[in-house]
């Protein structure tokens, strides 16, 4: 097509974005912009759900946000949809309300399941903040995060409704720390860091298959920065509990030591709520078989593996210091 026809076809697009999105596809160029283009697909997919589940809404506005696995719209500037499995959907929904009655350190959305479509998903309202960066973490806002957690790993796992417990038996989500790192493993992770933590991935993969059934707690599974909302600093919400799933609460702690955050502070207050006595090197040895396991179910992502390598030689270093308890 001849760049007269194209600019002539687009002239009444927009906005400019778009006009030139379309005219450099009619053109076969590189289009810089495809991500723009991408959202206008997702919207034009799903919309047309949305508008036939939630008759009485006028969309008004829509935005796609990136992040995660899962597809998410933000419509009128206040209403999240976001598009997931089934079993998923219904997870987060039932999950929702139990944390609704039970959390009250930090504001959890209240989901909503929509199920009889040809796409499942869950809508709730935005709440207000955004993900912190870990050079913005209050002191509040470690007091909020063992808060949250000593509130959840309360709540008995039999005391759960029938439909949360079968929604939660789900063998695929504890494979990240019941998995076991064989010796090629920690060979490869010797080879990129330039250390020998063998010893310390032996001790834990120990300490976690120790877990049985009674030391089982209801963990958000995923409780990194990304997942969380800050505001004026202070936590102003917890989002996307699709991870939670019984399991050691240590789990819990691990994600914090992926970023600068001092976790003494969360790890006192924590066992002064829940009774407990968790210990900071307990939280390291996890963090670091974490972090191990990532590296190595994605030695070829090049990226994520230059990102992991200098923490695992960071908790490394922690661990091996004289000072730590």
């Amino acid at each position: 097509m001849n760049k007269l026809l194209a600019n002539a076809m687009c002239a009444f697009i927009k906005p400019k974005e778009k006009r030139d999105a379309v005219r450099g596809l009619l053109l076969d160029r590189p289009v810089p912009c495809m991500d723009y283009m991408r959202d206008l697909e997702c919207i034009g997919n799903y919309v047309p759900l949305i508008r036939r589940s939630v008759p009485d809404m006028r969309i008004r506005s829509t935005k796609v946000l990136h992040g995660g696995s899962s597809t998410i719209l933000l419509v009128n500037e206040k209403t999240i949809f976001k598009f997931l499995s089934e079993r998923t959907a219904r997870k987060e929904e039932a999950l929702s309300r139990v944390l609704c009655r039970h959390v009250k350190s930090v504001p959890v959305p209240e989901a909503r399941a929509f199920l009889d479509g040809p796409v499942s998903f869950i809508r709730y309202e935005l709440l207000p903040g955004h993900p912190p960066q870990s050079s913005c973490i209050t002191p509040e806002i470690q007091l909020q995060m063992a808060r949250f957690m000593a509130e959840i790993h309360s709540i008995r796992l039999d005391s759960l409704p029938r439909n949360t417990t079968e929604l939660l038996a789900n063998k695929e989500l504890r494979s990240p720390w019941a998995r076991t790192m064989d010796r090629k493993e920690i060979a490869a992770l010797r080879d990129l860091t330039g250390l020998d933590i063998s010893a310390e991935i032996a001790k834990t993969n120990r300490m976690l298959r120790s877990c049985g059934d009674g030391d089982m707690v209801l963990i958000h599974g995923d409780l990194s920065f990304g997942n969380v909302l800050a505001l004026n600093g202070r936590l102003s919400g917890i989002i996307d509990l699709g991870t939670m799933q019984p399991g050691p609460r240590l789990w819990d702690f691990s994600c914090f030591c992926l970023s600068t955050l001092s976790i003494s502070a969360i790890i006192d207050e924590y066992n002064r709520i829940a009774k407990t006595k968790i210990s900071r090197r307990e939280v390291l040895l996890v963090s670091l078989h974490r972090i191990a396991v990532a590296c190595s179910n994605n030695l070829a992502n090049a990226c994520l593996i230059e990102h992991l390598v200098p923490i695992i030689r960071d908790i490394a270093a922690r661990l091996r210091a004289r000072n730590c308890p």
